[in-house]
């Protein structure tokens, strides 16, 4: 079963890196989560857009909950419509200020297109997203910024691209000031382009972004042809408003100081190598209910690791999308090599190259040792059984003990590899929900207590990394920046 668009939106633009374990990114969440919550039970619906890193083209919009203070630009002219701007341009980035007149009354207001390429459709479920046949190369209005919004993001948009600050064609279209945004070697790395649309007089800025594959002509024509409707009037935030979200973002910068403490201290600790599980031993995955009964608990085993250079005589039913695979296999059912991007922990490129891939076959065996028994429904719950797992490079250190590596690999975007996505599994041998919404559960299997199963997982590995790979089965809790559990490793060798 092939992925849905969304999901291949996901992987081919929006990507990101951690760099150090799961918990990092999990606790950040938890600290944007718990604020967001905030913000939804105070009725407000800020933007938040964070930098996006790596492979896609960096775009900073300084929005609500991550700014504490108003910037001033020195000595402006008079605004005579609602807003006025100031581009300025280095090597690194674009930025644009603004500067908005509180005296006229900000707008919201609605887009229509008048053109559409041939075979763009409005996506279905989606708001303001036009795509060729509703599923492929897609244009979409990204914003409509008022003047409220402005003041929320700081007065200021930054644009930033991997390969230093993008170029801008300025021109006209519907009427409007218009700069074309363009990002170096956009085609190589699978950037989209942008069109912002300037309106001084009516009091809004519209983004439109296109695919890197969407025509820039057509995307021209499409922006031209945008009808802007005025439908209702907005309010600028009250003092107290503006209080509250200066104090989210005190909030969130404090959670965020505390995260990246913790993250020091991890390191420093990093992974004793006695807490790396042998191959051949077993290791208990637990997780308690609150009672500190238990919800489920299962014992795994790696009790085999081949590296293979072909697996052509496994039944392809077994991949859970054998099209990713496909097009990757010789006719010898070898792997093809890609091209690599290596990237330090800052995200600065290191290297460009061209890299083997080989088969890592991991046999493994676990065993149902608790279900929840506290009412029928719950215990069929606690039957299934999470059976997938992922690869985590670590880098021992010279203590003899391991630390996470904070540099990264993954594949030039233009390549269109996947077959490393996540470092999940592209296989298992014995699938149960194979159908469906159903498929979604791929990687899991329906275990009674104290059943056993014996199972087969395949992965993609670069052949040059495969000794620094550990696997982490996806049954064990993550280790949580602010709690006890631990993340438990599987040696490979």
């Amino acid at each position: 079963m092939g992925m849905n668009q969304e999901q291949k939106d996901l992987r081919t633009g929006l990507n990101a890196h951690i760099t150090l374990p799961d918990c990092v990114e999990e606790r950040i969440q938890e600290a944007y989560q718990s604020i967001r919550k905030n913000q939804e039970a105070s009725g407000r619906n800020e933007v938040v857009v964070v930098k996006k890193r790596n492979m896609n083209k960096w775009v900073v919009v300084a929005a609500a909950v991550v700014l504490t203070c108003t910037a001033t630009f020195g000595v402006w002219a008079a605004v005579t419509g609602y807003f006025s701007k100031e581009v300025e341009e280095d090597k690194k980035a674009v930025t644009y200020k603004f500067e908005v007149n509180y005296e006229l009354v900000p707008g919201e207001f609605e887009v229509e297109p008048s053109y559409l390429p041939s075979g763009y459709v409005k996506r279905e479920g989606e708001n303001m997203i036009w795509a060729k046949d509703n599923e492929g190369q897609k244009i979409s209005v990204f914003s409509v910024y008022n003047t409220t919004d402005l003041e929320r993001m700081n007065n200021e948009i930054i644009l930033e691209g991997l390969k230093g600050a993008p170029n801008i064609e300025k021109t006209t279209l519907a009427g409007m000031e218009a700069h074309v945004i363009i990002y170096q070697e956009g085609e190589k790395y699978r950037w989209s382009n942008d069109i912002y649309l300037f309106n001084p007089q009516e009091g809004y800025i519209i983004d439109i972004i296109g695919d890197y594959n969407v025509p820039l002509d057509e995307l021209k024509r499409f922006a031209d042809g945008l009808k802007i409707t005025r439908v209702s009037d907005a309010e600028f935030e009250t003092e107290e408003q503006k209080a509250a979200r200066i104090q989210e973002a005190e909030e969130w910068e404090r959670e965020i100081q505390k995260i990246d403490q913790r993250m020091k201290e991890q390191s420093a600790v990093g992974i004793p190598k006695d807490e790396i599980v042998a191959l051949g031993e077993s290791a208990e995955a637990e997780w308690l209910l609150e009672s500190g009964e238990y919800y489920r608990k299962e014992e795994f085993t790696i009790t085999d690791v081949q590296y293979a250079d072909s697996i052509s005589d496994y039944d392809t039913r077994g991949f859970f999308d054998y099209s990713e695979l496909e097009p990757w296999l010789n006719e010898d059912g070898t792997l093809k090599p890609y091209i690599r991007v290596h990237e330090d922990a800052e995200n600065n490129i290191v290297a460009e190259e061209q890299v083997n891939q080989q088969f890592l076959v991991v046999k493994a065996k676990v065993k149902k040792c608790e279900l929840n028994e506290s009412n029928e429904t719950d215990k069929q719950y606690s039957k299934d059984t999470p059976i997938g797992a992922r690869l985590e490079r670590l880098v021992e250190r010279e203590d003899g003990n391991y630390t996470w590596a904070t540099d990264f690999y993954e594949p030039l975007p233009n390549q269109e590899n996947y077959l490393q996505i996540d470092n999940d599994a592209i296989y298992f041998d014995q699938p149960e929900f194979t159908e469906g919404e159903e498929r979604y559960y791929f990687f899991y299997r329906t275990l009674d207590k104290g059943e056993e199963l014996e199972y087969t997982l395949i992965f993609v590995v670069d052949e040059d990394l495969k000794d620094s790979l550990f696997l982490q089965f996806n049954a064990f809790p993550l280790k949580y920046i602010y709690n006890e559990s631990k993340s438990i490793y599987f040696s490979l060798k």
